[in-house]
């Protein structure tokens, strides 16, 4: 742990998702209605963090740290301890590191276990020269305590002549003794400070320096509530600031980031070529966007000041890089070049809605470009989203307009409407049990862009196995061929779906049942919507958004059976959520349609919205389990 902990929060998207990413994070929160003295698997016995400030910005910070074992499985995570730093930036010095057993013996970490890995993304050291230092502890088991001490020196300041540091600290983990820090000569810099959950603050000075102290910790661990904003929201928190407010951040950024955007011959020259023959300021804005969203590859911007610093919007085009920084700057320059004005905006693009009253520059830390006369948010790094919409993580989020800052502004908030899903499933099943279908889906809004990046993944020779899987998770056997949409077709809509045929999908001549069950879904299924039910009842708020769902699915049944009973319409209403669903039989062929509408007015819901919701899921998830009855055929039609 070391100052601010960012998880971006994931969503859970059809069985795709578990062939193709292994991990998809998310955002933990405290359930403190169910906390309880847990000793965990780990304890911090001593975390301390003293930062010592100059008068320019620049600082020394240093960190002395003991974790102690308390399980096995707590020996493989505190077996190692990692820390990060700019290799242009800063200066680290590993002051000790060792085991302390738990009789007492001292066993010094060798030079040989501690390891420097490259921290490169993408673009390599050209645009990355973040390091990882690796401490490996030798003899480490249950009951011995890891301990180890670094400080780093940073020779420049992130702003020049400002300072700002972030500490959180989770309520999932037990602390026995935190104590951070910070010194500031005085008469120099002016800092304020913001702190939550600790105890402390500003306290004698000494040496001509003023100094706060604060403390904390925590042997009441809580149960992690998944899917929560994030900590910093709530949790315990330190912010230290020399800015004044997030004008100055603004300013700040501003001042080295503007140059950057400049148009030069070469972007005006791809402009124009770009939007030969386009009018309208908002159609060249997309052509714009849509390339650099499709042609800029994402890699990562952090040697020295460049981890807030773009680089010249002339070098990411020669090299076709770069993080959301550059990005911003590429489509800026581009932009301007057709005369059309934008700005950078910083947010924070994990699962934080709050921005600490004290300005953190750590909190905001994504950049996207917002166009005034089209008044409209647009970020490039999304290469699978829209022009005109944001991602759901981004959505509703403070946001700081770097030039002609006039105080924070909102990003829009996710219109429910935008996001949609038609589902249309036909089965046509044969005498012997088995059937052949297909199932056809056609969606709006973030869910179809998450569906575009993940087929955006599938490799040719991959698609039987990812089809057999679907199949698998929806409970039937068989095989199928995929059908999808160019992932790189970012229009409004995006349909894909499955040909499939199945085995055993009714024990036939009966009697029996046969369920409606949607064969292929995405996120915005009715299915997936209700699945959160099983989790528990939610203490905090959560990041969320709405949509319409509407499933359609036609069952051709053999003449072989006889239906003798039908599940019965339901009609459902809440204050934000209506479901309707119907029941057709005409002779052998049943035709269901079901439709859900989440009038979620926003990206952050509260536990009072996840308490009206499951008063309504329980009802759902019934009707999603009813049941078509039947029984051997004997010659009589009903």
């Amino acid at each position: 742990m070391k100052r601010i902990n960012l998880m971006i929060s994931g969503i859970l998207f059809f069985a795709l998702v578990l062939l193709i990413i292994t991990v998809i994070p998310s955002e933990v929160g405290a359930n403190e209605a169910k906390s309880g003295t847990v000793a965990g698997n780990t304890k911090y016995v001593k975390y301390y963090a003293n930062y010592d400030v100059n008068a320019n910005g620049t600082h020394t910070v240093t960190y002395d740290i003991i974790v102690e074992v308390l399980t096995e499985e707590g020996v493989k995570s505190a077996n190692q301890a990692t820390f990060s730093y700019s290799e242009s930036l800063e200066n680290p010095t590993i002051l000790s590191a060792y085991t302390l057993k738990k009789d007492g013996r001292r066993i010094d970490v060798p030079p040989s276990n501690i390891q420097e890995r490259s921290a490169v993304t993408g673009g390599g050291p050209m645009f990355s020269d973040i390091k990882t230092k690796v401490i490996i502890f030798p003899d480490l088991t249950v009951g011995d305590k890891a301990s180890y001490s670094y400080k780093i020196n940073q020779k420049t300041a992130l702003f020049p002549g400002q300072f700002s540091m972030t500490e959180t600290f989770t309520q999932f983990m037990a602390y026995d003794d935190v104590r951070i820090s910070v010194t500031v000569p005085g008469n120099s810099l002016s800092l304020q400070c913001f702190a939550r959950g600790v105890q402390g603050g500003r306290v004698e000075d000494k040496d001509g320096r003023i100094r706060w102290v604060w403390t904390y910790n925590n042997h009441n661990i809580a149960t992690p509530e998944i899917g929560s904003v994030s900590e910093i929201d709530y949790g315990p928190l330190i912010v230290v600031s020399s800015f004044k407010n997030y004008g100055e951040v603004a300013e700040a950024y501003e001042e080295r980031a503007k140059p950057k955007a400049s148009v030069s011959d070469k972007i005006r020259r791809l402009a124009d070529e770009l939007t030969q023959g386009i009018a309208g300021e908002r159609e060249q804005a997309k052509i714009l966007y849509t390339w650099v969203s499709q042609n800029i590859h994402y890699a990562g911007n952090c040697i020295g000041t460049g981890s807030v610093v773009p680089h010249d919007a002339d070098m990411v085009l020669d090299n076709r890089l770069g993080d959301c920084k550059d990005h911003t700057a590429l489509l800026q320059a581009l932009l301007a070049a057709k005369g059309i004005v934008s700005t950078p905006v910083l947010i924070n693009s994990g699962s934080s809605y709050k921005l600490p009253d004290v300005p953190s520059v750590d909190v905001l830390n994504h950049v996207i470009n917002y166009i005034p006369s089209l008044d409209l948010y647009a970020d490039s790094t999304a290469e699978y989203i829209p022009f005109g919409l944001l991602p759901s993580r981004e959505s509703g989020k403070l946001a700081v307009h770097t030039a002609n800052f006039a105080g924070l502004r909102q990003t829009p908030p996710t219109d429910y409407k935008t996001n949609t899903l038609h589902l249309q499933m036909v089965l046509h099943v044969h005498e012997d049990g088995s059937a052949d279908g297909e199932t056809n889906n056609d969606e709006t809004g973030f869910s179809a862009s998450a569906v575009r990046a993940l087929m955006s993944y599938i490799e040719p020779n991959m698609e039987d196995l990812v089809v057999r899987s679907i199949l698998a998770r929806s409970g039937f056997t068989g095989m199928g061929t995929l059908i999808k949409g160019h992932p790189r077709d970012v229009s409004e809509h995006y349909t894909y779906g499955i040909k499939y045929h199945l085995e055993n999908v009714m024990n036939v001549p009966g009697p029996g049942a046969i369920s409606v069950v949607d064969v292929f879904s995405s996120s915005l299924s009715i299915r997936s919507a209700v699945g959160e039910l099983n989790t528990p009842k939610r203490t905090l708020s959560y990041p969320c958004v709405g949509g319409i769902s509407t499933e359609e699915y036609t069952l051709e049944l053999p003449s072989t059976i006889k239906i003798i009973a039908m599940p019965k319409d339901i009609h459902l209403a809440g204050s934000s959520i209506t479901y309707d669903s119907t029941y057709i039989r005409k002779n052998n062929v049943v035709t269901v349609t079901r439709k859900l509408e989440d009038r979620t007015p926003g990206n952050l819901c509260t536990p009072e919205d996840d308490a009206r919701f499951r008063s309504i899921a329980g009802s759902i998830i019934k009707d999603l389990k009813s049941q078509i009855i039947y029984q051997p055929a004997d010659g009589e039609e009903k």
